[in-house]
């Protein structure tokens, strides 16, 4: 069966988590059948590191299974992607969430992205 790249814009806006506010943010999104459940896909999005962040870690999940986590020291902009290992996903409504665990200060993400395999 013939495999072809696909993607899921889950959120083109900006989210703002803050150690002093909102620690953690989630998303729901949905996969249409005849994705490639059982093959790696690519979470991708865009960081703002605020320029008074000390020692600010976060961790990222996709249905519960951590996938990343970082920490950072004041500013700091990028794009990040990681590698989401197969049967992490399932058909029909999957979860992501961002989440502050420790340090203070303030970031940003945006324009979040799953990239995975579809079957045609």
């Amino acid at each position: 069966m013939p495999r072809i790249a696909d993607y899921s814009a889950i959120t083109d806006g900006k989210f703002t988590l803050s150690t002093s506010g909102d620690i953690d943010f989630d998303r729901d999104f949905t996969l249409e059948s005849g994705a490639g459940l059982g093959s790696s896909s690519i979470l991708a999005f865009v960081l703002f590191v605020d320029p008074g962040a000390a020692s600010l870690n976060f961790e990222v999940a996709v249905n519960g299974s951590p996938q990343l986590s970082y920490g950072y020291n004041g500013p700091h902009h990028s794009t990040l992607h990681e590698v989401i290992g197969g049967n992490v996903l399932k058909a029909g409504t999957n979860n992501v969430s961002f989440r502050i665990t420790g340090g203070t200060g303030n970031l940003s993400f945006g324009d979040v992205v799953l990239f995975y395999q579809r079957d045609i």
